[in-house]
């Protein structure tokens, strides 16, 4: 699936980062990295709350409960697998993520599913079970959609744990599927962002995928390795190791550029009370 660049909506991150959303994240994925604390989060709420401001439907899988404050300012639809005081609807299981994704897909409906109660095993059968369903979904309804994944190396490790079998059974089909929508999603219109605390714990085949990347603080050797190897130049490595919170190098647009992204509309972190929420959408209509 096509989308001319020169035609598509503009999302603005910082005054010096303004992305083509046809471009990126739908032609091409975008990666989010850095340490806890230096605003990798903050910049995804800003990636959302920007394509909410543009009309560009989203799927937000949040396993920490911290996109609920969308509600704020944008009618998103807020659905988890236990209850909650800001879900719309709650109580998922597998056999709920087709009927959600078709909905979502056929609808239009921007989504923050949010996964940040239950067990890991409820949390990765679910999760497997709707990236599947909305990968299929969207082959048929080739609808432009963003999914934004936060915490990607929770679904896509570069190294496994020891790990219960139903839940190794259920990472393996969520890995899979995720790596689908890297790799082959903008030919059915499905871009992705996904956040990640350390580029050395994520999937190399998945972080590869990604052709833009926002780079905040990072200091761990480890990761500056990694990053050399997706194109970070050596003579900026003490640069990174120095970036304060929501600074960033973005690479991949072509020269590395540095970056102030911009405050958020919308309160950061789920312990902050909602102000003024935005309705849900009208799930009748």
């Amino acid at each position: 699936m096509e989308f001319p660049p020169e035609e598509g909506p503009v999302i603005e991150l910082s005054e010096e980062l303004k992305l083509n959303v046809f471009d990126c994240p739908i032609r091409r994925c975008l990666a989010v990295l850095g340490m806890r604390g230096s605003g990798k989060s903050y910049t995804c709420g800003v990636v959302a709350e920007e394509l909410a401001r543009i009309g560009q439907p989203f799927v937000v899988i949040d396993l920490m409960g911290e996109y609920y404050t969308l509600r704020e300012r944008f009618p998103v639809l807020i659905i988890g697998l236990k209850p909650t005081h800001y879900t719309d609807l709650a109580g998922l299981g597998p056999e709920h993520a087709e009927p959600l994704a078709s909905f979502i897909v056929e609808s239009g409906v921007s989504l923050v599913l949010d996964l940040s109660r239950g067990t890991m095993a409820e949390k990765l059968e679910f999760l497997a079970d709707f990236l599947e369903a909305f990968y299929r979904a969207e082959e048929e309804a080739r609808r432009p959609y963003v999914l934004i994944v936060d915490e990607a190396h929770r679904i896509a490790p570069e190294k496994g744990l020891p790990r219960l079998e139903e839940v190794s059974r259920a990472l393996k089909k969520a890995y899979y599927w995720l790596y689908e929508t890297a790799a082959t999603g903008r030919h059915i219109g499905v871009g992705l962002v996904i956040a990640v605390r350390r580029p050395a714990e994520v999937s190399k085949s998945i972080l590869a995928q990604a052709e833009v990347k926002i780079v905040h603080k990072l200091v761990d050797p480890t990761d500056l390795k990694r990053l050399f190897e997706e194109g970070l130049p050596r003579e900026l490595a003490d640069k990174v190791r120095v970036l304060e919170p929501g600074e960033a190098v973005v690479l991949g647009l072509g020269e590395p550029k540095f970056v102030k992204i911009k405050t958020r509309i919308c309160s950061h972190g789920g312990g902050t009370p909602l102000v003024k929420p935005a309705e849900a959408p009208d799930l009748i209509e």
